[in-house]
């Protein structure tokens, strides 16, 4: 049981560093993002297995870390699509989503007009 508490907390602990890394993303050399991106998936992988043998163990907190750091390998992901896309353009032209380019934003447009 202290294992697998001391693993869930390893787990969550790579996911804040994926999350830390992925805002930093544009600052840092690329392959720390896929460091990060690796480190993810594999906290992801704990997770699963720390879940396989302790369904009821967590008190529901392992399926909370679970969305987390499937929400942080999206943002990985997204930050590395960014820093393609714009490799190697100017400052200025840097592309950006829009609000109304996501769900979230087209939902907000069709409750606002």
């Amino acid at each position: 049981m202290l294992r697998t508490t001391q693993r869930n907390l390893l787990t969550i602990g790579l996911a804040l560093l994926a999350v830390t890394t992925a805002a930093h993303a544009r600052q840092t050399d690329p392959a720390d993002l896929a460091k990060a991106r690796r480190l993810v998936d594999q906290s992801r992988q704990l997770v699963k297995i720390a879940h396989r043998h302790d369904p009821h163990g967590f008190g529901g907190h392992e399926a909370k870390a679970a969305d987390l750091l499937r929400r942080a390998a999206l943002q990985l992901n997204e930050a590395h699509d960014f820093r393609a896309y714009n490799s190697g353009k100017s400052p200025r032209v840097i592309h950006t989503v829009s609000r109304r380019n996501t769900a979230s934003g087209a939902a907000q447009q069709r409750a606002s007009g």
